[in-house]
C-alpha cells in the first residue's frame, strides 16, 4: 500500500468515525430525553465538536490500529496454515472461543440475581450477524474465501476495541462505541481489496 493510498485511508477512516459517533451520539441523548440549557448553542458546539467528533475520531484510530493488527495476523496465519480450509477452521475456531468468552465473562462479572446467561448473547450476536453481512458483501465483491477471514476481522477485532465500553455494564457506552467501530471496520475491510495490487486481494 502506497502513502497516499494509507493516507486517503486514515483521513476517510477518520471521518466516517467521526460521523458514526456523532449520529450514534445524538440518536442516544434522543432516546435518554437529554435536554441542553439555557445556554444551548454553546452546549452543543462543544457537544459536537469537542465531545463526539472527538469521540468518534479516537475511535476512528482504534480502529485503525486492531485493522493493521488483523493485517499482520492474517499474514501470519496465512504463511503458518498454507491449506486455505486450514486456515479458515482455525479462524473460526477462534472466532467461537472469542464468542463464548464475551458472553460468559460478562455473565460472570455483571449478572444480578435472577439473570441469565441467555440476555448476555444477544449483544455479541448482534456483532455477529453485522460481521457475516459485511463478510458476505466482501464476498461478493472479491472471492467467497474472503468470508471467513472478513467475519474473524469484523467480530474478533471489534471486540478487542471494544473493550474498554465491555469492561462497563453500560448499554449506551457500548452502543457509543461500538457503531463508529463497526462503521469504520466496515469501511475499512470494504477498501482494502479496493486499495491493494489484484494480486494481493483477501
Amino acid at each position: 500500500m502506497t502513502i497516499k493510498k494509507w493516507v486517503y485511508l486514515f483521513w476517510s477512516t477518520l471521518l466516517i468515525g467521526g460521523i458514526a459517533a456523532l449520529i450514534t451520539g445524538f440518536i442516544l441523548e434522543f432516546i435518554s430525553g437529554i435536554e441542553y440549557g439555557e445556554e444551548w448553542l454553546t452546549e452543543l458546539f462543544y457537544s459536537v465538536f469537542v465531545g463526539k467528533l472527538w469521540a468518534g475520531a479516537m475511535f476512528s484510530v482504534v480502529a485503525q490500529l486492531g485493522f493493521f493488527a488483523f493485517l499482520i495476523l492474517n499474514l501470519l496465519l496465512l504463511s503458518t496454515f498454507k491449506h486455505s480450509r486450514l486456515y479458515q477452521a482455525v479462524l473460526w475456531v477462534l472466532l467461537l472461543f472469542v464468542f463464548v468468552d464475551v458472553v460468559y465473562l460478562r455473565y460472570v462479572f455483571f449478572a444480578e440475581e435472577g439473570e441469565t446467561v441467555l440476555g448476555y448473547v444477544w449483544f455479541p450476536l448482534f456483532i455477529l450477524i453485522v460481521a457475516l453481512f459485511v463478510a458476505w458483501w466482501k464476498s461478493r465483491a472479491t472471492n467467497f474465501k474472503a468470508f471467513a477471514s472478513t467475519t474473524f476481522f469484523m467480530f474478533v477485532f471489534t471486540v478487542i476495541e471494544l473493550f474498554p465500553a465491555l469492561k462497563e455494564n453500560n448499554l449506551d457506552s457500548l452502543w457509543y462505541m461500538l457503531i463508529p467501530l463497526l462503521a469504520c471496520n466496515t469501511w475499512q475491510i470494504m477498501q482494502l481489496h479496493r486499495l491493494l495490487p489484484q494480486r494481493q486481494k483477501s
